[in-house]
Formats: C-alpha cells, sequence, structure tokens
C-alpha cells in the first residue's frame, strides 16, 4: 500500500489537532509504530508537504505568518499520559481499516488525531502564491477549496476554475484537497493545559491562571475568526476532593474566558478510570456532535453547488464526478456509508466516462487513472463495512474488468508490463484489505472457488462467487508481478503500448527487484491462510513454500530456500505433484552441494531418478552423469522409501492364502526397478526377505553368471551362519525393469505369517545404498497376479486374496468320517439322544475329544454321554480311534417339560464340538463342529373334564360348631369334585406310566383346593393304543370363614414315564420321561344352589336291573327357596315315585328325591326330563350328573347306560 499516498488509502475521518500532549507529530507516551516492510522502490505516488513550495497550499498556511504557538511545555504528567492513552483508542490514523467500521454506535466513533506543539493557521483571505511552478510526484491533481465552490471564479489555487492555478483546468479533484482536510483543516482543535497545584501562593496561583487565560484568548479569537470549533481542556494532578480550591480556578477560567463549561472548558482533575472514560465518553459525543456539523455544512455548500448548471468550459460530467466524490467522501467521514457508496458509486461512472476522452498522454491521465482506483477502493471498503463481502468482491471484478476494457480501447496491451504492473498493485491492496477485515464479514475458513462456464468447466482467470480468502488475493497479485518480469524483458524501447500510471520506465523496469517483493507477498499469504481456524490450506501452503524457496535459490540464499524446500516436500510428495516434486528436489540437491553435504545431495539425487520421466523439469532431463556430480565414492547412504517414493517398487505374494503344515507354501516377490534414464542400470547386491515368526529369513544375492529371464525359481538356498536362508539369482536391473522371484518356503509350526519386509542393497559406480522395499499391497477387492516361471511375463495366473503378504498355516485336517442318528422330533420332558458314529479312514491313529452344547428358547440345557453320569458336568469324552475302526458315542440331552413346543416355536438347538489329534499328538489340535436343530413337540394330548359329587354327610348342620375351623355366622359348607383327564400319546412307540399326580392351586383367596381321592395305585400299564385316563376327587373348601360365591382355580397334571423300545439298549429303556401340562384355569361355583343327580344300580334278580335316581336340591344360603318339581314320562324307563311336588327348602339345607327307574331297552338311554322350579325367581334350575353311570349332553339332557 506504500505505493498509494495515504491520503487515497486512509479512512475519511474527521480531524482532530490536539496542542499539548506532544510534539512533531507523536504523542508523549505513546508506543512506537513498527517500521513498514522495506519493499524494493516501484512506482509510486505522492504529495509533497506542506512546507514544499510545490505543495498549492504552501502559501496558504506557511507564509501568512500566523500561527498558533504554546507558552506552556507539553504535558508529561501521569494525567497527561492517560489522556494520551484514551484519545489513541479512538484514532484510526492513516489505518486501511478499522473496527468501528462495523460499528454505527457514537461510542465507537474516531478521529484522525494529529498532536502538534505549533499549529500553522490558514490565511483568512486567498493569498497569492509566489512561485509559478508547482506539481504533485506522479499526478496532476486539482480541487476547489469547499469554502468557495459557490464562486467559479474562485481563487483557491486547488480549484480547476481559477485561472492563475497552474493545475489543469480539467482536473477532476486535486489530492491536495485530501490532504487539507486529512492533515490540515480541522474540524475541531483542542488545547490542553495543566493547572499548577504545587504552589499556595494566592498572587502566583492568580499570576499562572493569568497565563492561561491569556493564552485561551489569542487561540478562542483566531479559530472563531476562522470557524473552527476550538475546546480546552484543564487537567489536574489533585483531584477536587483534595484540593477544594481547584473548582473556584476553574470557574474563575471560565468567566475569563467566556468559554462554557460543557462546551468550551471542560476540567479533569485526577480521578479513578472509571472517572477518566466517563469524561472520555461525554468528550466523545461533543466531539461526534462538532465534527457532524462541521461536514453537514460542507455537504450543503456541495449540493447547492452541485445544483448550478456546470461552467461551460468545464463539462458537465466532470463536473457530476467532482462534487459525487466529494459527498462520498464526507459522506464516509460521518459514517454514513449507505449515501457513501451511492455517491462513491455514481462518481465512479461519470471518472470513466471522462477517462474514456482521455489519452495516456493528456495531462490529467494520471490524475484519473488514481481517482478511479481510490474511488473503487472506498466503494469495496464500504461494502466490506457494510458486511456484504461478495458484493464488495464483485464491485472490485468490475472495476478490474473495466479499466481493463479501456486501456485495452487505448490499445494499451493488456499483457504489457505496465498493465501487469497495476494488475498485482490491485490484488495487493485488496488482500491488504481483506487481513485487516474480521472473519465475521470475509471468512478465514473460505476454499478458494472458481468460475465454471455452461458445460462446468473451470474458466480460469474469471471472477469468483464470493470474496476469496487473503491468501489467494496475494498469490494472484504474485502471478502478475511475474508476469510483468516476464513481460518487461521483452518490452521494445520504443513500444508505445504502455501505461505511465504507477508504471516504471523501461530503464528503471529492467532494473527493478521483483524478487524481494514475491518474497514479500509469499511470506503475507503465508500468513493470511494461517489464520484459517476450521479449514487448513495445506496444498496451497504447501505450493508457497515451494515459490518461496525458488525465490531464495535465485537469489543464492541457499539456507533459506532449503528450509522452504523441505517444508513443501511432505505436501507435495502426498498429492503427487511429481513435476514440482523434480524442481524441489533439484534445488535441496544443489543446495546440499553449496554445503557440501554430499549424503543429502545423494539421497535427493536418487529420489529424482525415481519420478517418471515424462513428469520430470527438463532441465532435469539435460544433468550430467551422477558421477560427475560426486566428487568421492559414497556408500551406505540410508534411503528411506514408501509407496510414493522409492527405488525399487513390489509386491509380495504367497500363492496360497493358507497351507497345511506338511506343505510347501509358494512364495514370489515381485521387483522393479524405480529409476529414470538419470540412473540407467543399477546393480542389487542383495535383498533380504524378512517374516515373522518362525519362518526364517531369505536372502537372494546377485549372480551376474545367473540367467536374466524376468521370472526366476530360486532353489538352492543354503543355511549361513546366522540362520538365514541363501539363494543366488541375476540382479541387475536395467531403468523401470520388472522381474520376479519365486522359491518354497516350508513352515515348521502353525500360525499366521507374514512377510515382514523385503530390505535392498544397490550400487552404481561411485554409490551404495540401502532401502527398504515399499510393498504395495492391494485389497481383496483387486486380482494379484502370479508368474509362472517363463520367459515371459505375459504368462500370468490371477490369486485372489485379501492379504497377500500372508499366510495361514493350518495343521493336518485328519479323514474322520462322523456320522449322526437322531430321531426327526424331541417332545417336552423326554430325554434325546444324538448317536455319533466316527470311523477313522486315515493312515495314522487319531486322538477326539468330544463333547457337546445344547440349547432351547435361550437356555442353556445339561446333557451327558450315555456310559457316564448325568451328574458329570465336564460333558467332554476323550478317546483314540485306530486306523479303520469306529467308535460310537451316546448324547444324552435333558428336555424340560415346561418347554415351548409348537412346530412354529424355537427349536432344540445341540452343538457337537470335535477336537482331533492327528497322531494322538496334543501340541497339535484340529477343531471341527457340526450343528444340528430339532423341533420340540409335545409328548401328550390331554383334556379335562370337572363334574360334581355329592357327600353323604350333606351340608354341614348350623347347630354343630367345629373348633378346629374358623368361627363364621353362618355354616359353610365344601364341595366334592371329580376331575376326568383324557391323555392321548405323540409316541410311536408304548409308553408305560409309573406314577401320576395332579396338582391344584386356588386363585381366590381363603378358599382351599384338596385332593381327597385319586387312583391310589397306578400299576404299569402299557398303553398300546396311546390313551389313557386319570380321574382325581378333590374338595373346594372356604378356610377364612367368609362365603364365596365361586372358586378360581388351576390344574397341572404330572406323570412319569418310560417309552417301550426294544430295539434300544437297557440304559436307553431305563431312561424316565416326565411331562407336565399346561395349568388348566377353572372356575367353579361354591355357594349357589343347584340340583344334583346322583344313580346308584340295586341289585336284582330280574333280567333288566333297576336303579335308583336321587335328586339333591341344595341351599347353601341363608334365604329360603320354594320349588317345584315335575317328572315327565318316559318310554326307556318305568320310572315310580312321585311325579310333582311343591316344597321349600330351608337355609343351609338340602332336599333329596329318590326314584327307582327301571329301563326298557340297552345302551344310553334317554332319562325322563326332571324339572325344578324356582318359584320366587321364576327360573328353572338345571340339573348337573354326578355319577359316572350317566352322562349330560349340551342340550341338557341326561342318558344311562343301561
Amino acid at each position: 500500500m506504500n505505493r498509494f499516498p495515504k491520503e487515497v488509502t486512509s479512512i475519511p475521518s474527521p480531524l482532530v489537532i490536539v496542542q499539548g500532549l506532544g510534539k512533531d507529530g507523536i504523542p508523549e507516551g505513546s508506543p512506537k509504530s513498527e517500521p513498514e516492510h522495506n519493499t524494493p522502490r516501484d512506482a509510486s505516488i505522492s504529495i509533497p508537504t506542506i512546507h514544499s513550495i510545490e505543495n498549492p497550499l504552501h502559501g496558504a498556511y506557511c507564509e501568512n505568518n500566523e500561527a498558533i504557538t504554546r507558552s506552556f511545555p507539553n504535558i508529561s504528567a501521569a494525567s497527561g499520559l492517560e489522556l494520551v492513552a484514551l484519545f489513541k483508542r479512538h484514532d484510526v490514523s492513516d489505518r486501511f481499516w478499522d473496527s468501528s467500521l462495523a460499528s454505527t454506535s457514537t461510542s465507537n466513533s474516531k478521529f484522525r488525531l494529529k498532536f502538534v506543539n505549533e499549529y500553522s493557521l490558514p490565511a483568512l483571505k486567498q493569498q497569492k502564491r509566489p512561485h509559478s511552478d508547482a506539481t504533485v510526484t506522479g499526478s496532476s491533481s486539482a480541487s476547489s477549496d469547499t469554502s468557495s465552490t459557490t464562486d467559479r471564479t474562485s481563487s483557491s489555487p486547488l480549484s480547476p476554475f481559477n485561472a492563475e492555478s497552474e493545475l489543469s483546468s480539467d482536473s477532476i479533484l486535486s489530492l491536495h484537497w485530501l490532504q487539507k482536510y486529512g492533515q490540515l483543516h480541522p474540524s475541531v482543535f483542542i488545547s490542553v493545559h495543566e493547572l499548577e497545584t504545587d504552589i499556595t501562593d494566592p498572587a502566583q496561583i492568580k499570576e499562572a491562571d493569568a497565563l492561561i487565560v491569556k493564552e485561551l484568548l489569542v487561540q478562542k479569537e483566531q479559530f472563531f475568526k476562522r470557524k473552527i470549533r476550538f475546546l480546552s481542556i484543564v487537567l489536574s494532578s489533585e483531584s477536587g476532593e483534595n484540593d477544594p480550591g481547584l473548582t473556584g480556578r476553574i470557574e474563575s477560567i471560565r468567566k475569563l474566558t467566556g468559554l462554557p463549561s460543557r462546551t468550551g472548558l471542560l476540567f479533569l482533575p485526577a480521578g479513578t478510570q472509571r472517572e477518566m472514560d466517563g469524561f472520555m465518553g461525554g468528550l466523545l459525543q461533543l466531539l461526534h456532535s462538532w465534527t457532524n456539523d462541521f461536514y453537514a455544512l460542507m455537504e450543503r455548500r456541495i449540493r447547492k453547488t452541485l445544483a448550478k448548471p456546470a461552467p461551460s468550459s468545464y463539462g458537465s460530467t466532470s463536473y457530476d464526478a467532482r462534487y459525487s466524490l466529494k459527498l462520498g467522501l464526507i459522506a464516509q467521514a460521518r459514517r454514513n456509508f449507505d449515501t457513501a457508496v451511492k455517491s462513491m458509486e455514481h462518481s465512479y461512472e461519470k471518472l470513466i466516462e471522462v477517462l474514456r476522452t482521455k489519452s495516456q498522454y493528456d495531462r490529467v491521465w494520471t490524475e484519473l487513472r488514481l481517482l478511479v482506483d481510490m474511488t473503487a477502493m472506498h466503494i469495496t471498503r464500504l461494502y466490506l463495512a457494510l458486511g456484504n463481502s461478495n458484493v464488495a468482491y464483485r464491485k472490485f471484478e468490475i472495476h478490474i474488468q473495466i479499466v481493463s476494457g479501456l486501456l485495452s480501447d487505448k490499445s494499451i496491451a493488456l499483457d504489457s508490463y505496465t498493465t501487469l504492473s497495476w494488475l498485482s498493485l490491485q490484488y495487493a491492496w485488496l488482500a491488504e484489505l481483506v487481513e485487516c477485515v474480521p472473519s465475521t464479514i470475509v471468512p478465514t475458513d473460505r476454499s478458494f472457488q472458481p468460475s465454471y462456464d455452461v458445460k462446468g468447466k473451470a474458466v480460469l482467470g474469471e471472477s469468483v462467487d464470493s470474496m476469496p480468502q487473503g491468501g489467494f488475493l496475494f498469490l494472484r497479485s504474485v502471478t502478475f508481478l511475474r508476469q510483468r518480469k516476464s513481460m518487461a524483458t521483452k518490452t521494445s524501447p520504443n513500444s508505445k503500448s504502455t501505461d505511465p500510471y504507477m508504471s516504471l520506465p523501461l530503464s528503471d523496469e529492467l532494473q527493478f527487484d521483483y524478487g524481494e517483493q514475491i518474497i514479500h507477498y509469499l511470506e503475507r499469504a503465508i500468513e493470511s491462510f494461517e489464520r484459517g481456524k476450521k479449514s487448513k490450506f495445506s496444498r496451497s501452503e504447501s505450493f508457497i513454500y515451494f515459490q518461496l524457496g525458488e525465490e531464495h535459490f535465485l537469489r543464492h540464499n541457499y539456507g533459506m530456500s532449503a528450509n522452504n524446500y523441505i517444508v513443501a516436500l511432505s505436501i507435495v510428495r502426498n498429492e503427487h505433484w511429481s513435476f514440482i516434486l523434480s524442481v524441489a528436489l533439484f534445488r535441496l540437491y544443489r543446495c546440499s552441494l553449496e554445503f557440501k553435504n554430499y549424503e543429502d545431495a545423494i539421497s535427493h539425487l536418487l529420489e529424482i531418478c525415481t519420478i517418471k520421466e515424462e513428469l520430470l523439469d527438463p532441465r532435469i532431463k539435460k544433468l550430467p552423469n551422477i558421477s560427475d556430480e560426486i566428487p568421492q565414492k559414497i556408500e551406505n547412504v540410508s534411503f528411506k522409501s514408501d509407496t510414493n517414493r522409492g527405488l525399487f517398487t513390489g509386491s509380495v505374494l504367497f500363492k496360497a492364502p493358507s497351507n497345511e503344515l506338511s506343505e510347501h507354501s509358494e512364495f514370489q516377490l515381485a521387483l522393479q526397478s524405480s529409476m529414470n534414464s538419470l540412473i540407467p542400470e543399477i546393480t542389487v547386491k542383495s535383498i533380504s526377505i524378512e517374516f515373522t515368526g518362525s519362518i526364517p529369513t531369505y536372502i537372494i544375492q546377485h549372480d551376474p553368471a545367473a540367467s536374466e529371464k524376468p521370472s526366476t525359481k530360486i532353489t538352492n538356498f543354503l543355511r549361513d551362519d546366522s540362520g538365514n536362508l541363501c539363494g543366488f539369482a541375476n540382479l541387475s536391473f536395467k531403468s523401470r525393469e520388472f522381474k520376479v522371484f519365486q522359491f518354497d518356503i516350508l513352515p515348521t509350526s502353525i500360525g499366521s505369517f507374514r512377510c515382514a519386509g523385503v530390505y535392498v542393497t544397490a550400487e552404481t559406480e561411485k554409490l551404495s545404498f540401502n532401502c527398504n522395499l515399499p510393498l504395495a499391497h492391494t485389497s481383496f477387492k483387486e486380482r494379484h497376479f502370479w508368474y509362472p516361471n517363463s520367459d515371459s511375463l505375459l504368462v500370468k495366473e490371477v490369486v485372489r486374496s485379501d492379504d497377500p503378504a500372508g499366510v495361514n498355516v493350518i495343521p493336518r485336517h485328519p479323514k474322520v468320517k462322523v456320522d449322526l442318528d437322531f430321531k426327526p422330533n424331541s417332545f417336552a420332558g423326554d430325554p434325546f439322544v444324538v448317536h455319533v458314529s466316527l470311523e477313522n479312514n486315515d493312515f495314522e491313529g487319531v486322538g477326539v475329544d468330544l463333547s457337546a452344547t445344547a440349547s432351547h428358547n435361550s437356555q442353556d440345557l445339561k446333557g451327558y454321554w450315555l456310559g457316564n453320569s448325568a451328574a458329570d458336568e465336564s460333558n467332554t469324552i476323550s478317546e483314540s480311534i485306530d486306523v479303520s475302526t469306529s467308535k460310537t458315542f451316546g448324547l444324552v440331552v435333558n428336555i424340560p417339560a415346561d418347554a415351548s413346543v409348537g412346530k412354529g416355536r424355537t427349536p432344540l438347538a445341540i452343538g457337537l464340538h470335535l477336537t482331533y489329534y492327528v497322531g494322538n499328538d496334543r501340541s497339535i489340535p484340529v477343531t471341527s463342529k457340526r450343528t444340528i436343530t430339532i423341533p420340540v413337540l409335545s409328548a401328550f394330548d390331554s383334556l379335562l373334564v370337572v363334574n360334581p359329587r355329592t357327600w353323604k354327610t350333606g351340608i354341614p348342620s348350623p347347630f354343630v360348631v367345629d373348633t378346629s375351623k374358623p368361627i363364621s355366622a353362618i355354616p359353610l359348607h365344601r364341595r366334592l369334585w371329580c376331575a376326568m383327564i383324557d391323555v392321548k400319546s405323540n409316541h410311536q412307540k408304548p409308553i408305560e406310566v409309573i406314577s401320576a399326580e395332579l396338582q391344584t392351586r386356588s386363585t381366590t383367596e381363603g378358599i382351599s383346593c384338596i385332593i381327597v381321592k385319586s387312583d391310589k395305585h397306578i400299576d404299569p400299564r402299557k398303553l398300546q393304543n396311546g390313551e389313557t385316563k386319570f380321574q382325581f376327587h378333590f374338595v373346594s373348601e372356604v378356610l377364612d370363614g367368609q362365603p364365596k360365591r365361586n372358586v378360581q382355580l388351576e390344574a397341572t397334571l404330572l406323570f412319569k414315564y418310560r417309552v417301550l423300545d426294544p430295539t434300544k439298549s437297557e440304559e436307553e429303556q431305563a431312561l424316565v420321561s416326565k411331562f407336565r401340562t399346561v395349568p388348566w384355569k377353572i372356575a367353579l361355583p361354591q355357594t349357589d344352589p343347584r340340583v344334583v343327580l346322583d344313580v346308584t344300580p340295586l341289585e336284582s334278580s330280574a333280567e333288566a336291573h333297576p336303579y335308583e335316581l336321587n335328586y339333591v336340591i341344595e341351599n347353601p344360603t341363608p334365604r329360603i327357596f320354594q320349588f317345584s318339581t315335575s317328572l315327565a314320562d318316559n318310554s326307556n324307563f318305568t320310572v315310580s315315585g312321585l311325579r310333582n311336588q311343591t316344597f321349600s327348602v330351608l337355609p343351609f339345607m338340602k332336599q333329596e328325591l329318590k326314584y327307582r327307574a327301571i329301563p326298557i331297552g340297552e345302551g344310553w338311554l334317554k332319562l325322563p326330563e326332571f324339572k325344578v322350579y324356582d318359584l320366587n325367581y321364576k327360573v328353572n334350575l338345571p340339573t348337573l350328573v354326578a355319577t359316572p353311570e350317566a352322562k349330560a349332553s349340551d342340550n341338557g339332557d341326561i342318558y344311562l347306560l343301561a
């Protein structure tokens, strides 16, 4: 940015001059600014200082002999230094960017503060300059003073309308106008004084204060006449609390000077930091108000002038451009960026229109070009301040395109060194601006995104959609700078297609030091990329380090050059930038030679020799033989190789991924020389191939007399003293030659083995070196090639392996035939037997360990082998099987009786684990596993029927109290029930029932269910037809004395049995099975009235046996029931007894009605219909059968077997 004057690049801000806190423009106590980068002297534009007679404002400020001098020394007390520090927080100085630009708060208002000891006042009237020739270095610019803009015949030396001005009459705006309001003409002048507090004599105090009053009156009068705001600040090293008289002294000074307390004379006594900040806040608000008024007045005057028509001799376009530019600068000073950007864009358009009418030989060409650049710079910065970085970059690109097109129209070549110099400068100032902008506006992690055409192809040189990262802008500037250097050497001295703006004469251009400028921009690019937090610009940084290495190398700074190349190498290698890599290595080679570090030089040169020849820098191809580059023979150079750089590349392959212990493993090493023509031939002295585990190291040594076939099978390995196996082959390699070496490996133990590494020792005429071979392992999805021993590598076999460098050595699997014999189904509660037959068909004896696991429905089951105890938890048997013999083993798995059953349910899973020991050698086990699944079915189908039974004792008497049971207000009777269970076997073989049991459990609280009668002894019975019946009697009884209407209970049948199969062994037939039904849920009435029929056969000598029909009506309730009974006639029986009766049944009593029935016929005969009608509830009571001699149908009819 030092090629532009600071008035062009700095932020337009109100000028505030401070007197009394420093001198020569440097405030006392302020930190010293660091010097700018010392860049080479390039074409630039500067403005003469006010003390130069070439400055048009020299006469107005330096020749009128009017100045504000100071009779007091500069304040050096602590209060003065604190005030300086507070002022510096709000000083924009000459910065290109300031954080306040992104804020609109008045508390962040900033000014251009200038600390002076003496200030030259501008003349009250326009004075004629004594000299007649004054120009601006590098430009011709002119402008009018705003104080007289309304007068077209202004006498201002900056006015293009002044006939006596030596500036061009068609000038737009002189840079001296920017200088005037940025360095000379303040909007506010601040004078700082300090009260003397170390005197106590009233006369001395009065005298000291009078001197301050005198100086303030003079300053007040001078600035009042020039319409410049004046402010006095009086400091004190004492606080008002410690010295109450200070307030009176200040009021006296204010009264004598006529300066008001808030807007004329401010008092700052010693105080806390909070008080200092409060004072500064009020001062900033006052300065903001005054400076805003100052620029508002300027804006009104300019708009008034702009409203008038332009002079006929000046041109309306130039007139519009002049005042629009002024309005834009004033709006920026007022921090009105929206208005400023509109005025600046309008001025830019008008400036371009004026520039199109000029030629590069016109006097105002340089001025116009500078104003166009300045306007573009301000527009870009304004959009950044508004937070729209993308629009800012688009405006910048439009500026580049417009000016480039304009230059082309002027027959100025776009590839001329002058245009390239201008382009490099434009991207440089944009990059420096972007570096200053916070990351919230221009992200530091944004990667470069080039534009694409309609076909999706990147368009070089076109604009991108968003503001690039600053590092890319610096690199763009470097590119133009290098092109500028190239084109300067091709430019003719008589060329007329050059641009005088921002360019050196050709003679000076050819002497220009481009390298220093390039290094500076590259270092700035590195700093910019390092600002990224989320994104890492590793590739860009690597390329920059490479360029830095190049520049330092060209400047013979070999140490810096080598350091930068080394930093760049890592990414260059990883990205496979072979051309750049060759250049970097060649430069490192030369640097190492300069430092006489020959080993590093050889290492770099060898790596160069591994790069493909078509990717080498052409300069390297012209190198002489490397033996001429090495002053002496260097031995045992260690060269570190990887998959990207290696003197040799290759791969290893085991032909079979696994082999048995007694078999050979075929191994192949494919080796290719990576050397290019720089080393036409190389001889490998030895190749060392190391393996993991017990496989020894194989060493292949060079034998020049051996065959030179591309594929060699090595068989003559000999063991040396170190235990390594050594073989011989021809190891002479030409450039890029490919050879294959194969040999057999006989492992001595089982396990997984891998090739751990391949190490090569090679030599040339003056060099010997060692390197490791980077093995290029491919994934299992790719093919590997096995090259048979032949004269051509075109003959190859495809081998697929997911680990080509490894082999699994497994034990030999014996030839043992395994047969399993088991039933297709299993039954819940049954022991399931699997017969395992092992037949040894091998040529030697085999030991075997046999174990089993079983599970069903995620539950592990226990099993045991026949012949072993069921309590044996080892569950493993060990046997030895001789050659041509077989053995059979029986596995028993007990299936729980409550196992879930059914075809769709979880099956029984049995796993058989076999461990073989070939030759009964238990140090080498060979495992095998067999898994079977069997459905689990139910062994029996069962059906339960519960019928009532009668007690002979009847309902308990209410007059008899049983003291052994809970006392109840009412008698609670028991009811007898009979459970009839039909069971059908699903076994194919007959079964033998051993025992049976019915388990009952009441789910109703306070009631018990007890088995009172069952089959006392079940004789072992053989169910030939697969069916049987069980009968159990149980009593439901109330235990807690509370009457219960119903009884809820669960009943489960359990019985043990054996399967009768004479084909099985006695041990298998002795196995006892268990069966358990799923619990039946039953609901029985406990206290409801009911009618029960009991049938008793009577003895008779007659042919037809009579029966006694006993109808029992039970009333277990506390109510009295009245019933009416009737017995209908029936053709099947002759019945004697009362047919119709009406009676009452008292509470807790029962009524028995007996009839004698003689059957007429045989078989199941229907009994006469017996009805019991409840006279109170008007319902019929059903009759329940309580005897096995009778059965009830679904419709209520009862049948008797005669």
